[in-house]
């Protein structure tokens, strides 16, 4: 099993005044940061809690299916683009009424952002249909134009950066009013976006996969059928308990609404150890790792 280690985002990036920077791990965490794959093959875990009876889920990602997906986006070099460009780029191609996005407009939006930097045929075709999955999985109504501003965010998952900055970004992506807070609802689709690409990597039919490490259970151990019902099942109740947690722990203040550091005093004393797959926003922390500085 992968285990957690200290966070080492550097303290001195600038970020935005209106927001703050993400407090990296306090001196009461055991720390959160995920190390990648090692030579013998152990898969990466992590738990997803959720409200149901059975307490949630455990999700398994196998060494060969990381090691797949590394290759893809190293191959094309997605994973260095920087997340702001790419989701700018998404959100251009977005509806001016309802900002929801077709699937031509995000294959424009995709192919505008990589220019010529395209790898190898195969690994091309793996990551079109990898892309294909993602926006599928947000279209979650099946009206073929989910929401742009969710894809938005949840697509700095692949792309450059450290988790601190995808989430700082990502919450000025939602609060449009330019007031610092998110609504409820605008955290549950903070959350959501995040842990839909995550669990849209996790099983993906594009990557390979090790039928004994690619898997879901229950915090109870019984196995869970893979299909894209029972994969967006769990991404919903996960975000939604995740979403009760995170409002449950404000301690003042207007409780219909959080502001950035509101999540991220929340995460860095609580939350790291319930949604450890936030973690995961930071490619270095887990595919990458052997490049981080």
């Amino acid at each position: 099993m992968i285990l957690m280690q200290s966070s080492t985002d550097r303290e001195s990036d600038q970020r935005s005044p209106a927001y703050g920077p993400l407090p990296e791990s306090s001196s009461h965490s055991p720390g959160s940061k995920l190390c990648s794959p090692d030579p013998r093959g152990n898969p990466l875990k992590f738990h997803l809690l959720t409200n149901e009876e059975q307490g949630g889920y455990n999700v398994s990602l196998s060494h060969i299916r990381i090691t797949h997906l590394k290759s893809v986006l190293e191959d094309n070099c997605l994973h260095g683009l920087d997340c702001e460009n790419v989701c700018n780029a998404i959100l251009n191609k977005a509806t001016k009424k309802n900002k929801a996005i077709s699937k031509k407009g995000f294959d424009a939006a995709v192919a505008s952002v990589m220019g010529s930097q395209r790898g190898r045929p195969e690994t091309q075709q793996v990551l079109s249909n990898l892309l294909s999955g993602i926006f599928d999985a947000f279209d979650r109504l099946g009206s073929g134009t989910p929401s742009a501003v969710e894809i938005a965010c949840g697509f700095t998952v692949l792309c450059h950066g450290k988790k601190s900055d995808k989430l700082e970004f990502a919450f000025e992506v939602l609060d449009t009013k330019k007031k610092g807070k998110l609504s409820r609802s605008d955290i549950l689709t903070y959350l959501r976006s995040f842990l839909t690409v995550l669990m849209s990597i996790a099983f993906s039919p594009a990557l390979k996969k090790d039928i004994r490490d690619d898997k879901i259970s229950t915090m109870k151990g019984f196995g869970c059928n893979q299909t894209t019902a029972a994969v967006k099942h769990a991404v919903n109740a996960g975000a939604e308990w995740a979403v009760t947690a995170a409002f449950d722990g404000k301690r003042e203040g207007d409780m219909s609404v959080m502001s950035f550091n509101e999540f991220a005093d929340w995460y860095t004393t609580v939350g790291y150890s319930s949604i450890p797959w936030l973690e995961l926003l930071d490619l270095q922390k887990w595919v990458f790792t052997n490049d981080a500085t």
